[in-house]
């Protein structure tokens, strides 16, 4: 009864390596998906992106109390904390607004494209997951040979367990 139960583990432990290294759940269609997500939102207002540090230089020290940023950058005020797409002054005199200007709208995009972030975070943490998982099946499937070995390093949540195996000559 035992042995069976050891061999339904271990043809259980095959089928899930062979699924997710050879990358029918790990590589093919997850990559393909994160890559295009990451295309279209361009990752310019990320939360977790790191915020850019621009210097502006004055020459004295009354010039940085009397600093507009806004004037430096020729700009609207309002624009100012924008990362991307930041219009100068001429611009917007000059042409008209494409797109939509109602407060509606402009906040049932940014609701989408904070979704569309969330989504593309969680794609991206499975596909982590995964990688571990499949680092771990592997480790068991390597510790199932006679060979000795010696254990390195523990197995924690985000990597797999690591041993030394003792190299031995095949003949």
């Amino acid at each position: 009864m035992e042995d069976y139960a050891i061999k339904r583990t271990n043809l259980n432990i095959n089928r899930w390596t062979k699924l997710i290294c050879t990358g029918h759940l790990m590589k093919q269609k997850p990559t393909m998906k994160i890559e295009r997500l990451k295309g279209e939102l361009h990752l310019l207002d990320a939360e977790s992106k790191q915020k850019n540090k621009h210097t502006f230089f004055v020459d004295s020290k009354k010039e940085v109390q009397t600093f507009d940023l806004a004037g430096h950058l020729n700009t609207a005020p309002e624009l100012v904390d924008r990362v991307y797409n930041r219009p100068t002054l001429q611009t917007l005199e000059t042409k008209t607004i494409k797109g939509t200007m109602e407060p509606k709208i402009i906040q049932k995009l940014a609701r989408q494209r904070k979704h569309q972030y969330k989504i593309l975070s969680q794609r991206i943490d499975r596909e982590r997951k995964m990688f571990v998982i499949s680092q771990k099946i592997q480790t068991r499937k390597d510790l199932q040979d006679k060979n000795k070995k010696v254990k390195v390093r523990k197995e924690t949540q985000n990597s797999a367990a690591i041993y030394k195996f003792e190299s031995k000559r095949k003949r």
